[in-house]
């Protein structure tokens, strides 16, 4: 894996970048001589992302085989429980259309699926 210092990148810019991700290889960026940064070619981050995302699935799969959620009739007041315990005065949840069910949203504390009838919360 190459490194570059933050001077390098600087004076050099896209084209250092490109000149030191020439094996597709992660790129580490330095400043003051500790790695700081990680650039990945796009190809990547994609793969990256599926795999995380492919994990995510895989868990809640398994927390809904073992019984690992709670079913919640009223969105709404799902929605105020929700705030209260994260302690938000804007609404967290931004309905992402899921091949699994009706809609899904995640966070680092919560995810849940809204289905026709119910919200399964994991």
């Amino acid at each position: 894996m190459s490194s570059i210092s933050a001077a390098e990148l600087k004076t050099g810019g896209v084209t250092a970048i490109e000149r030191a991700m020439v094996d597709h290889e992660p790129l580490f960026i330095s400043v003051r001589g500790v790695k700081k940064f990680v650039v990945l070619d796009i190809e990547s981050f994609n793969t990256l992302q599926e795999l995380e995302l492919d994990n995510a699935i895989r868990e809640a799969e398994a927390d809904y085989e073992k019984g690992n959620y709670t079913v919640e009739n009223n969105i709404d007041e799902y929605a105020r429980k929700l705030m209260e315990e994260l302690d938000l005065s804007s609404p967290l949840f931004l309905p992402i259309p899921s091949p699994l069910c009706g809609y899904f949203s995640a966070s680092i504390l919560n995810a849940f699926c809204i289905t026709n009838r119910a919200i399964m919360r994991f």
